[in-house]
């Protein structure tokens, strides 16, 4: 079984995966019948500044529950 977990928003190495990115991420799922399409982690998907890489928010201004609905429009 292959599978994709990005960690949505601001990673720990500095990176951000972008809603752009996990629009990108859906779709190469779908097209390559990926058997697993998940996100690190759900309480990540609500907005939260100061640029940090933490637990319970993304370090990215996005609406909560943003990247949830990115990748439920891609891969339904």
């Amino acid at each position: 079984m292959i599978g994709i977990t990005p960690m949505i928003g601001l990673n720990d190495t500095g990176e951000v995966c972008s809603l752009t990115d996990t629009t990108k991420v859906g779709k190469f799922a779908k097209a390559n019948a990926l058997n697993y399409l998940g996100w690190w982690e759900m309480t990540r998907d609500q907005p939260c500044t100061g640029g940090i890489a933490a637990y319970m928010c993304s370090g990215v201004s996005n609406p909560q529950w943003s990247f949830s609905r990115a990748f439920v429009a891609v891969t339904n």
